[in-house]
C-alpha cells in the first residue's frame, strides 16, 4: 500500500513543474490540501482494494506536489540567518503531530472505526484548507515579505 503512495508522490513532483506555470502558489497549495482531504475521505468510503489503492495513490500524488512547494516557500521567505532554526522547528512540529496524532487516532479507531477516523481527518483537513485559503493566501504573504528574503 505504501508503495502506491510513493508512486503517487513521485508523479506529483513531476506534475508540479507544469502546474506552477499556470496557477498561483496559493491555488496549488490549498487546492492540493483540499484534494488530499477528498482522497482521505475516499479511503473512508471505498469498499474494494482497487478503490483503496487508487485513493491512496491520489493522496500521494498531492503530497508529492505540496511538499516541494512548501519547502520552496519556506526557503524564499526565511532570512538566511534564522533558516536553520525555522526548518528545525518546522520539522519538529510536523513530527510531533505524528507522535501525538497516531496514538489518538488509534484509540478513536478502536472506539469507533477506521472509516470514522478517516472521515474525521479528511473533514478537518478540508476545513483547515478552506480557512487557510480564505484567510492566509500564500502569494500575498510572499509579496508582502519581499518575494526572496534569502539574502537578508
Amino acid at each position: 500500500m505504501f508503495s502506491w503512495i510513493g508512486y503517487g508522490s513521485n508523479s506529483g513532483c513531476f506534475i508540479l513543474r507544469k502546474v506552477t506555470k499556470r496557477f498561483s502558489r496559493s491555488a496549488i497549495y490549498y487546492s492540493g490540501l483540499l484534494l488530499t482531504a477528498i482522497a482521505i475521505l475516499l479511503c473512508a468510503i471505498v469498499e474494494t482494494p482497487t478503490g483503496l489503492i487508487l485513493a491512496v495513490s491520489f493522496g500521494g500524488l498531492l503530497l508529492g506536489a505540496g511538499n516541494p512547494l512548501e519547502q520552496t516557500i519556506l526557503q524564499e521567505v526565511t532570512p538566511s540567518r534564522i533558516a536553520g532554526q525555522v526548518f528545525t522547528s518546522h520539522s519538529a512540529i510536523a513530527f510531533s503531530a505524528g507522535i501525538f496524532g497516531l496514538p489518538i487516532a488509534g484509540v478513536i479507531a478502536e472506539l469507533t472505526s477506521v472509516e470514522w477516523v478517516l472521515s474525521l481527518n479528511g473533514s478537518l483537513l478540508a476545513i483547515i484548507a478552506a480557512i487557510g485559503w480564505y484567510f492566509m493566501p500564500l502569494l500575498d504573504c510572499i509579496r508582502a515579505t519581499g518575494h526572496n528574503r534569502r539574502s537578508s
